[in-house]
């Protein structure tokens, strides 16, 4: 939730930036392009400014839906910190079908949504399947340990700290792939 009104400022400021940068010195006299740009009234800069924010916002949309999405296919959980101070999670599969191969990325955020580490994954040994459907099981995240920020809030209080997988891609024991996962 924080992190979509921090978005949807971002988008604004930089629908507005953009849309002053345009207009600056446009019509007035000297100007390179006086000739060529005829004056905008407040009405038409309204106008251009709704839309672009409208844009702006459908953008936004599309990419929390997508990331949404990315989310949905495999649920982490913490387990536990091992003894060399390394992460542990459960990793379990939502997807309803054998997941083969699968690439993406480990996440942990605050209990406000504020990012606090992320690393890569990618599981593609092809014809070994990696998780099957419903299944869970422990994983040690590549990184996660080199996190000083990260292991020191989990030792202190790990219901604060929330872990996600987003799915990049996805192959399925029987060789077909999960449609619609890059954005």
């Amino acid at each position: 939730m924080m992190r979509t009104r921090r978005l949807a400022a971002l988008a604004a400021i930089t629908c507005l930036t953009a849309l002053a940068l345009a207009g600056c010195g446009a019509g007035q006299a000297g100007s390179p392009d006086a000739a060529a740009a005829p004056e905008m009234s407040a009405a038409d800069f309204q106008r251009q400014f709704e839309e672009q924010r409208r844009r702006a916002e459908e953008q936004q949309q599309r990419q929390a839906e997508l990331l949404q999405r990315q989310r949905g296919f495999v649920a982490v959980a913490f387990r536990e910190l091992d003894a060399e101070g390394r992460v542990v999670v459960t990793v379990t599969n939502r997807s309803g079908r054998d997941i083969d191969d699968l690439r993406g990325g480990f996440q942990a955020e605050d209990g406000e949504g504020n990012w606090l580490a992320s690393t890569g994954f990618t599981e593609a040994v092809s014809g070994n399947v990696f998780l099957p459907a419903g299944e869970t099981r422990d994983y040690t995240p590549f990184g996660f340990g080199d996190k000083p920020g990260l292991v020191e809030r989990l030792r202190n209080d790990p219901a604060e700290v929330r872990f996600w997988f987003q799915a990049f891609e996805i192959t399925y024991a029987d060789g077909s792939k999960e449609p619609g996962l890059e954005g």
